[in-house]
């Protein structure tokens, strides 16, 4: 008789941060309440933690030096990257609620910049222009608040000491 491994266990078994990230959109395309029909929010919290506590742990553990280095250069190139373009305009509020970027503020002036910029759109509910990086997508079918992301993601704004150093 064969034993059926938990979802924490699934998680757990992952070994990398890509066969983590793997299982988890997996999971999570199973298990998302907005893709299911019965009420899997408790399932989902639960996944989300798991996965987060197994990120920390993948990411402290010396054997994986190199997936840390990846990890965070890849998520450090594109913040970077992000507040080159536009981290020195006048005005604008950049905050960063997980990999995403939201720009509010005085938007208007900097219009035809971010209409010409194929990796920033439009978020016409929350009237804020925003960056998502590539191949990141949203599984979410609801429209979120900007505190329900804050909440679910963290939020931090970018001031000054979080601009490349050219730009201070």
């Amino acid at each position: 008789m064969t034993r059926t491994l938990t979802i924490e266990e699934m998680l757990k078994a992952c070994k990398t941060l890509d066969d983590l990230k793997n299982k988890y959109r997996e999971l999570a395309k199973k298990y998302h309440p907005d893709l299911n029909d019965y009420n899997t929010t408790e399932i989902m919290k639960m996944i989300n933690d798991t996965y987060s506590n197994r990120v920390q742990y993948l990411l402290n553990n010396s054997d994986l030096d190199q997936d840390k280095q990846d990890f965070q250069a890849n998520e450090a190139e594109h913040l970077k990257d992000i507040l080159t373009r536009y981290g020195h305009l006048e005005d604008l509020d950049i905050e960063i609620c997980g990999t995403w970027v939201w720009f509010g503020g005085d938007t208007k002036k900097y219009l035809k910049q971010f209409q010409e910029d194929k990796t920033v759109f439009w978020g016409r509910t929350k009237k804020k222009w925003y960056y998502k990086p590539e191949g990141s997508k949203c599984f979410n079918r609801k429209v979120w608040s900007m505190d329900k992301i804050r909440n679910t993601y963290g939020s931090r704004y970018a001031g000054k000491h979080d601009r490349p150093q050219e730009l201070s």
